[in-house]
């Protein structure tokens, strides 16, 4: 019996796409195929009204959970809001005043229970902790792909800025935001492409690992400044 032909990747997936493909695979599937979903929107699906979105959304969540995937969780992982904010309105004074703050003079102190205290307290206190900034996200995947380097921190600051710029472009794109009917949606799409081969280079670079060198994302960060 024959076997089966072999199904030749996509024109898109080059050499440098199929190696950071290999790489997200191994390190993290689920954003694997994320960056897979993104190429073929950007390139092989018909024209989307909403293409900009939907890429948008990929490089946040691939910006946002590549570096547990490489460095590890932070702190206790993500807060279970629901079931504390059950908890708590099981001690939570009930009809004490009124939800609406238009309501309660200014001047006024409510006085709840300590135990209901202690839990809300408790709460802001680990949203506190589990909450991490992007920039500190950032320095946990670069040295994450390359332990050695954080010892040297303060020279990874040129590849963390241009990370950090080039991923917020597409974050505050990766949301619809609300305009009057009538009125033209105040973001731009001009130089995505661009943005995004700037992205997929930098990610290219960290599977490569370039912190052996930095020559690779100097010249990432030249072609960006030209």
């Amino acid at each position: 019996m024959d076997e089966p032909a072999a199904i030749s990747p996509p024109a898109y997936i080059t050499p440098s796409r199929a190696e950071l493909l290999e790489w997200l695979q191994k390190k993290a599937a689920p954003l694997a195929a994320l960056y897979s979903d993104a190429l073929r929107i950007r390139f092989d699906e018909p024209p989307l009204q909403a293409k900009g979105r939907f890429i948008s959304h990929a490089v946040r969540e691939i910006r946002n959970r590549l570096p547990d995937f490489i460095a590890g969780p932070k702190g206790g992982g993500r807060l279970d809001y629901t079931g504390r904010l059950d908890s708590i309105s099981q001690i939570w004074p009930v009809g004490s005043f009124s939800a609406d703050a238009g309501s309660i003079p200014s001047a006024l102190t409510v006085l709840i229970p300590t135990q209901a205290a202690i839990v809300v307290q408790q709460l802001i206190t680990d949203h506190r902790l589990a909450r991490e900034k992007p920039r500190e996200a950032a320095v946990r995947l670069f040295e994450g792909c390359a332990p050695e380097n954080e010892q040297s921190r303060a020279s990874l600051t040129p590849q963390i800025q241009q990370w950090m710029a080039v991923t917020d472009w597409f974050v505050d794109r990766a949301h619809v935001p609300y305009v009057p009917l009538g009125t033209e949606e105040p973001q731009t799409w001009d130089g995505m492409d661009q943005k995004f081969d700037l992205f997929e280079t930098t990610l290219i670079a960290m599977a490569r690992g370039f912190f052996e060198t930095s020559k690779e994302i100097n010249e990432i960060l030249e072609e960006a400044n030209a």
